[in-house]
C-alpha cells in the first residue's frame, strides 16, 4: 500500500510540474506579444506633464542610453531651464534642458534670452559643443538665431518629438539623432 502512496505522490508532483511549465510557457508568450505592441508608451504632451526634476532625470536616460554620460549640473537653473554638462566620444557638451507645460496646441520656441544665457554658459565653460532638450515639439523656422551661432558652436536639439519618439524606439534597440546643427 505504500508503494500506491508514493505511486500517487509522484504522479501529482509530475502533473503539478507540468502544468507549471505549461503556464510559464504561455506566460513568455503572452509576455513577448503584449510587450511588442506598437502603442506609444510616452508622447510629447506626457513629457509636459513631468516635473522640472523628472523631465531632467528623463533626459539624462535618453542621453546616457545614445552614448552620453551622466548629466552634470553645469549652471544654477532659471525656472524650467537647467544647465548641465555631459560627454560623448572625448568631447564634452553643455545641456540646455527645457521643461515647458503643454498649455497650448501650437509648436513651441526657444526664447532668444534663454538661448542667449545658454551660448553664455558654454562661452564660460570653453565649450564649442550644446545639446538643447525641450519637452514640446519645436518649430524649426523659429529658430534661426541658433543657426546664426553655428559658427562658434555645435548644436543638438532634441525636441519632444524627437526625445519621446527615441524613449519609445529604445525598447527595441533602436535610436533616433536629434537635429544637427553644425
Amino acid at each position: 500500500m505504500n508503494y500506491k502512496l508514493l505511486f500517487l505522490i509522484i504522479l501529482a508532483f509530475s502533473i503539478v510540474l507540468t502544468i507549471y511549465k505549461l503556464i510559464k510557457i504561455i506566460w513568455i508568450s503572452l509576455k513577448k506579444f503584449i510587450f511588442k505592441s506598437d502603442d506609444v508608451l510616452i508622447s510629447p504632451k506626457d513629457l509636459c506633464g513631468l516635473t522640472p526634476k523628472e523631465f531632467q532625470s528623463f533626459s539624462n536616460f535618453v542621453l546616457e542610453k545614445q552614448g552620453f554620460s551622466s548629466l552634470s549640473p553645469l549652471a544654477e537653473s532659471y525656472n524650467d531651464e537647467s544647465y548641465f554638462l555631459t560627454s560623448r566620444h572625448g568631447e564634452n557638451y553643455g545641456v540646455l534642458c527645457i521643461k515647458e507645460d503643454f498649455s497650448s496646441k501650437s509648436p513651441s520656441s526657444i526664447n532668444y534670452s534663454t538661448f542667449k544665457r545658454f551660448i553664455s554658459i558654454l562661452h564660460h565653460n570653453n565649450l564649442s559643443h550644446g545639446i538643447i532638450v525641450h519637452s514640446r515639439t519645436l518649430n524649426k523656422e523659429k529658430h534661426s538665431f541658433i543657426s546664426s551661432a553655428r559658427d562658434d558652436f555645435d548644436f543638438i536639439i532634441y525636441d519632444g518629438d524627437i526625445v519621446s519618439e527615441s524613449y519609445n524606439l529604445l525598447s527595441s534597440g533602436e535610436t533616433i539623432n536629434g537635429w544637427e546643427l553644425k
